[in-house]
């Protein structure tokens, strides 16, 4: 899986740079220094500016840079810039990415904007705690969706269990001349007992038309005996249609 089909991208307005960054944040004393160590091993330190890139080696994204700590493995990681356009304008954009990556997918370069303003550390913060809960809501997902497929497996597997249990008792009883008992049995708990022939009866209703020889329909209704359809029947009987019923 390449980078951009594991991100999220974000984007946050906070109106006001003065009221809401403060221009004094862009000094170097009210910046947030870089960490002497790595939060997690092998990832650069908090603040650095790096660039991430597709598995490909094509950029993809540049800021400061942090990783989650609870992720020893250092794949959850957010980058964070802040841009104004237009460049007169008062209001700028805080633009944020997170993701899952590798360490050689990260890559430190020399700072454009300098160290990362005070904000940086708290916004991230919550980067990774809104990363965790997505994580987390999809390895749910996920595993609600493995419990169902494994719950609908046994299902079928105790389905076929019973289905064979009772293909084999039907054929015990049968070498066994059991009838009445075993049926009894079966029934009383709500098994499947012996295929048998059964009489049913029913009902059948057809509308017919059958052919006589006669000089007019009057003659032809007077002489048609049940010779005639019977044989019609058994000439045409699979080409119309019937209805039928149960006889009660």
């Amino acid at each position: 899986m390449t980078v951009s089909e594991s991100v999220e991208l974000v984007s946050a307005v906070v109106p006001s740079v003065s009221s809401a960054i403060g221009s004094a944040d862009w000094s170097a004393g009210q910046n947030v220094s870089t960490s002497r160590a790595a939060v997690v091993e092998g990832f650069p330190v908090e603040g650095a500016w790096v660039r991430v890139i597709e598995e490909t080696g094509a950029p993809l994204f540049a800021g400061w840079f942090s990783a989650d700590a609870s992720r020893q493995d250092g794949s959850t990681v957010a980058v964070v810039i802040v841009s104004r356009e237009p460049m007169l304008s008062m209001e700028h954009e805080i633009v944020n990415w997170s993701g899952r990556v590798r360490r050689e997918q990260v890559q430190v370069l020399e700072p454009v904007f300098g160290a990362a303003p005070v904000w940086f550390t708290p916004y991230v913060k919550a980067l990774h705690a809104e990363s965790r809960a997505t994580t987390e809501t999809e390895e749910l997902a996920l595993g609600k969706a493995q419990l169902a497929q494994t719950l609908e497996e046994l299902r079928e597997r105790n389905q076929r269990w019973v289905y064979d249990l009772v293909e084999d008792a039907c054929e015990w009883a049968d070498r066994n001349s059991l009838c009445g008992e075993f049926e009894n049995f079966m029934e009383s708990h709500q098994l499947p007992g012996r295929e048998r022939s059964h009489d049913v009866e029913v009902e059948v209703t057809a509308r017919i038309t059958v052919s006589v020889s006669a000089r007019s329909v009057e003659e032809a209704e007077e002489c048609i005996d049940s010779d005639d359809v019977r044989s019609h029947i058994e000439n045409t009987a699979r080409f119309f249609d019937f209805d039928w019923h149960v006889a009660e």
